[in-house]
């Protein structure tokens, strides 16, 4: 985000939202002294956050110094960020406003029996005997990336 003018108050309205929402910045590799002010100080209101976010995004649009697919992927951000704050705020919302909201895809209900057979292909592609879950925790963990590596690769 090199020379985006709102860089640092996308950064503060997630660590606010995080403020919320514990778990909502999964990990910070920004300056401390910030972190620090936001952990100290009394959650934001939601409402106000909501306001931060609204501006934010349409900060976004025609910043000479975002190239559009950049600022694309932000406005998703930022819009992502404002619907999480209109439910924490109680605002009912539709699983498909969600979803379309925090994750930008459009939901559709598909016929259920389309999943059927899908226990049945993981079984098959899963090594080993036994229960299917266990095997599925054993799969995963075996392509874990562990902390101390993930962090040298940034």
């Amino acid at each position: 985000m090199t020379g985006w003018k709102d860089a640092r108050e996308y950064v503060r309205l997630a660590l606010e939202i995080d403020h919320h929402l514990p778990g909502f910045v999964d990990a910070y590799f920004g300056p401390q002294e910030l972190a620090g002010q936001v952990r100290q100080a009394a959650p934001v209101p939601l409402a106000q956050l909501q306001e931060r976010a609204q501006a934010l995004l349409e900060s976004i649009p025609g910043d000479p110094d975002l190239p559009p697919s950049r600022a694309e992927v932000l406005a998703g951000e930022v819009f992502a960020m404002h619907t999480i704050l209109r439910g924490l705020a109680g605002e009912p919302l539709t699983l498909s406003e969600e979803v379309q909201g925090v994750y930008g895809v459009q939901a559709e209900w598909i016929d259920e029996s389309l999943l059927d057979g899908i226990p049945g292909q993981l079984d098959d592609l899963l090594p080993g005997p036994g229960r299917l879950e266990p095997r599925l925790r054993a799969f995963e963990s075996s392509v874990e990336v562990p902390a101390e590596i993930a962090l040298l690769i940034l």
